[in-house]
């Protein structure tokens, strides 16, 4: 069994991704494109960094695969060409500019909120579980960040916020 190490951070990316109501976002995303998505981001991210973006979260949403929760470099973090070596250092040029989600991404402070981020979404730091599980809980615990006034009313809506495959995922 093949599994994908995921850091608690990028689960916040993965919510954050959900809530974007926009063409080519992953909530309206119908064909799974994710390439068009990340190739927004290039300007910001190098192209290799973001087509393994690409490639990361079509594994995820496609194959559901299980993932470990971790706090250091991941499946998407290790292909940053800004990691040193074995991860243990950082030269992002985007660092101090604003474009950054972090510009020390190996930091302690990074760790605790990897951690953070686990725990907010239901796991703890080392948890194997189904991607599809991981989403339950994103999505479950982000109907106030949709602008519901109740999980019971963001349900009722479910099949109109997000793709059918999105909601297929959720549902296994």
């Amino acid at each position: 069994m093949r599994i994908v190490e995921i850091r608690g951070h990028h689960l916040e990316s993965i919510e954050r991704a959900l809530r974007r109501n926009e063409p080519n976002s992953l909530r309206n995303i119908g064909e799974y494109d994710y390439f068009l998505y990340f190739q927004k981001h290039e300007e910001h991210y190098n192209p290799t960094f973001a087509r393994n973006c690409f490639r990361v979260y079509n594994q995820l949403f496609m194959e559901n695969p299980h993932v470990k929760l971790i706090d250091s470099p991941d499946a998407i973090c290790k292909a940053c060409p800004y990691l040193g070596d074995e991860g243990v250092e950082c030269n992002n040029p985007w660092a101090g500019t604003g474009f950054e989600d972090d510009p020390k991404c190996i930091t302690e402070l990074t760790k605790e909120g990897d951690i953070k981020a686990i725990t907010y979404f239901g796991f703890n730091l080392g948890d194997e579980v189904r991607f599809s599980e991981i989403l339950r809980h994103i999505i479950d615990r982000s109907w106030l960040k949709f602008g519901y006034e109740s999980l019971e009313a963001f349900k009722r809506d479910f099949n109109k916020i997000f793709h059918p495959k999105i909601v297929a995922l959720y549902n296994k």
